[in-house]
């Protein structure tokens, strides 16, 4: 099984906005106002996708429309990691999350390694900006209980 990679690890992923081979989108760039990963959506049979794609890959309709996805989503399991490379710093952590369209993907989680993150956090995405590393991460809804 193919789990699509939300992680930083060049330069040219900040200036394209593209990450692993997944598009995101910063809050004020897409639809809803949120921050969101660039998928796309069958419109014969609902299927969605974050690989971009001509046909869809259950029913083979050419209807396919590009839509904001994985707004949020909830951590299905996490590690923390604790060897340093040059993207990133260790101690970090990494996790499979399940997005609200029931995607699944491996993604930076932005949380406390010490503390950790248990599954069934809650979870938004958030793109920054500014130069970190890295750009688009899972972070914990703060006030939200674990689902």
């Amino acid at each position: 099984m193919h789990l699509p990679y939300l992680a930083a690890l060049t330069r040219e992923a900040l200036d394209t906005g593209r990450v692993g081979g997944v598009r995101y989108v910063a809050a004020g760039q897409s639809p809803t106002g949120k921050a969101g990963l660039v998928g796309y959506r069958c419109r014969d049979c609902g299927r969605q996708t974050l690989e971009q794609t001509r046909l869809c890959p259950r029913c083979r309709s050419g209807a396919i429309d590009e839509v904001v996805l994985g707004e949020r989503g909830v951590l299905v399991q996490a590690t923390t990691v604790h060897q340093s490379t040059a993207e990133f710093e260790a101690p970090y952590i990494i996790g499979l999350v399940r997005t609200a369209e029931g995607l699944r993907l491996f993604a930076p989680i932005g949380a406390d390694p010490r503390e950790g993150v248990a599954p069934g956090t809650p979870l938004e995405l958030v793109v920054r900006g500014d130069g970190s590393r890295p750009p688009a991460l899972y972070v914990p809804v703060q006030g939200e209980t674990r689902a």
